[in-house]
């Protein structure tokens, strides 16, 4: 059974056989070996990269031309200057980062051609961005934290904005004389501060504590909650 491959908003020309890389958790831990004591001590852990490793076929060429000509077409497909999204037909739902690492697995055989993509991907899998109306409440369906961008219109003059997260503790607080009209976006994955289109870092409170959205349900409060309507998104993300 085969499948489709999307790449950097692309269908490629083939046909995926298989797809390495997307199994269970992959990290790394650093562990401490103490000269004369059993065992170890645990330090940290990361997720590192990974390796997506795509077996394909280039069906239905007529001739060997054909078919190199196909492959051409593949390759200029695939040549992008950094980490790009890769979605497959099987879990549409669902989308990887990651880029063309090293040279491909590729023999012709008469009218097709067969072989193996290797990727190296980012550790998380996404899935598409989530954009609702900020309440008490905020679930996040992924397995890791995700980093929310808060999109705020004033509806009355206030003079700062804070939303806090109770299952951190985290918060973030801008000052700023706000009018009725005014719109503000605090944007805690690229740690920026927008008011009215133009970011403004002197409104932002450096006492602050940015904080992520958990898996499952976060608890938010909004400060003057009745002066504003305030929009969250974010991306989920799954390891």
């Amino acid at each position: 059974m085969s499948f489709l491959m999307e790449f950097n908003g692309n269908v490629l020309p083939i046909k995926i056989l298989d797809v390495h890389g997307r199994g269970p958790l992959v990290q790394e831990v650093t562990r401490n070996v103490v000269s004369g004591q059993d065992g170890s001590y645990f330090i940290k852990r990361r997720l590192p990269d990974r390796s997506l490793s795509v077996s394909f076929m280039i069906p239905n060429a007529k001739s060997l031309n054909e078919l190199r000509k196909k492959t051409d077409d593949l390759s200029r497909l695939l040549y992008v200057d950094h980490p790009s999204k890769i979605v497959f037909s099987d879990e549409s739902n669902r989308y990887y980062r990651g880029i063309l690492d090293g040279e491909p697995d590729w023999d012709e055989l008469m009218s097709y051609g067969i072989g193996t993509l290797p990727f190296i991907r980012e550790p998380f899998k996404y899935g598409d961005r989530v954009n609702l109306h900020a309440k008490a409440e905020i679930q996040n369906e992924g397995t890791n934290d995700a980093s929310p961008v808060f999109k705020v219109m004033f509806k009355e003059a206030v003079d700062e904005f804070i939303v806090s997260h109770q299952e951190t503790g985290g918060s973030v607080r801008v000052i700023w004389n706000f009018v009725a009209g005014d719109k503000l976006i605090i944007d805690l994955e690229k740690r920026k501060i927008i008011i009215n289109g133009n970011v403004r870092m002197d409104a932002y409170d450096w006492r602050n504590q940015p904080f992520k959205l958990k898996a499952g349900a976060n608890n938010v409060q909004i400060n003057h909650e009745g002066a504003v309507d305030v929009e969250v998104e974010f991306t989920p993300r799954w390891i």
